[in-house]
């Protein structure tokens, strides 16, 4: 058969379920994924230099957690 098929032998509720619970992490109140992986990899602090290069430079600024955010529209328009 060609298609899509759903295979009534597979529960995907428990597949889901089974992959949350093998790749995710609770730590202090908060599901944690990504920094586990990162950390465990040369990534994060490659990622963390660009940063820190980029602050330095300029060419980013940091901005307050609790910082008003501008919403600003600029209308598309023909060149």
């Amino acid at each position: 058969m060609i298609g899509i098929h759903e295979s009534p032998t597979e529960d995907d509720d428990e597949r889901a379920i089974d992959h949350f619970n093998k790749t995710i992490i609770k730590l202090d109140g908060r599901y944690q994924n990504l920094v586990r992986r990162l950390n465990s990899s040369s990534h994060l602090h490659d990622y963390d230099n660009t940063i820190k290069d980029q602050l330095l430079k300029g060419v980013i600024e940091e901005v307050p957690p609790n910082d008003e955010v501008v919403v600003v529209f600029f209308l598309n328009r023909g060149v």
